[in-house]
């Protein structure tokens, strides 16, 4: 009798195997394989240690009708999360509009800067070729200008 209890756990391991190998094939993920490998695995040392088998059933926890004050809870609760997520969206829009307003101010003070900063160029290369300019015919200027 031990031996048809041991030959179907048998099958009923190479079955369940087989299916976890043709869902991961199928899917693309390891996972299910991987899963049915590990718990083969624990219940042959269970069984090669002398301990019973495993059996373990994952049930889904079955729901139970919520009271009236549960529902008022659960009501009251989702209706502060959506009006935290509505403060925290607009508190979001508004540090996101004030910072696009920093950006364009400072981009606006670079431009005038560059373009201040091009002309002060332009002078300062129009003062020196003045400058060489003027020391080609004033050369007393030039011994005034290197002690400087």
């Amino acid at each position: 009798m031990e031996d048809a209890d041991t030959d179907l756990q048998i099958s009923s391991s190479q079955d369940s195997l087989m299916e976890a190998a043709l869902a991961a094939l199928g899917t693309g993920d390891m996972t299910p394989l991987v899963k049915e490998e590990l718990k083969l695995t624990i219940q042959s040392r269970r069984l090669a240690s002398g301990k019973g088998e495993l059996r373990v059933n994952f049930e889904p926890p079955t729901q139970s009708e919520l009271t009236e004050e549960e529902r008022v809870k659960v009501d009251r609760r989702r209706e502060q999360n959506r009006m935290a997520a509505q403060r925290f969206r607009q508190k979001q829009k508004t540090l996101g509009d004030r910072v696009q307003r920093q950006v364009r101010g400072l981009e606006s003070d670079n431009t005038r800067l560059r373009a201040e900063l091009r002309i002060l160029r332009e002078e300062r290369d129009d003062l020196r070729r003045r400058l060489t300019e003027h020391l080609k015919v004033c050369p007393g200027v030039s011994l005034y200008v290197v002690n400087t």
